[in-house]
């Protein structure tokens, strides 16, 4: 995980519960004081089926999920807003891209 891949807002997984007060392994949202001191202790946190319902998506079948009018085929990378679809040429793998990735399309932030 790059620094330039995340924004303040992202959830990660500390590697150390002493850093935020959460247990170890429990989600971080990331604050700005927190790219400056502790970035290096921070790791992705993968994508699920559970963390899609966390986030407010809608599981339609298979693969394909709902969120406020998009369709993602997250296995593929595809997105379909009605109108076309959007091949983002890689598969998405992690929450914090996801996040960056309705952030960029809709301008709302996912939160749990």
């Amino acid at each position: 995980m790059k620094a330039e891949e995340l924004r303040v807002g992202n959830y990660v997984k500390n590697q150390d519960g002493t850093l935020t007060g959460t247990p170890i392994g429990k989600p971080v949202k990331l604050t700005l004081d927190d790219f400056d001191k502790w970035l290096g202790f921070y790791v992705p946190i993968s994508l699920t089926k559970e963390w899609l319902v966390k986030l407010g998506f809608i599981h339609m079948y298979g693969v394909y999920y709902s969120y406020h009018g998009l369709e993602f085929n997250l296995e593929d990378g595809y997105i379909d807003n009605g109108h076309s679809i959007i091949n983002l040429k890689l598969p998405v793998k992690f929450v914090h891209q996801l996040q960056n990735i309705i952030w960029a399309l809709t301008g709302k932030e996912l939160t749990i």
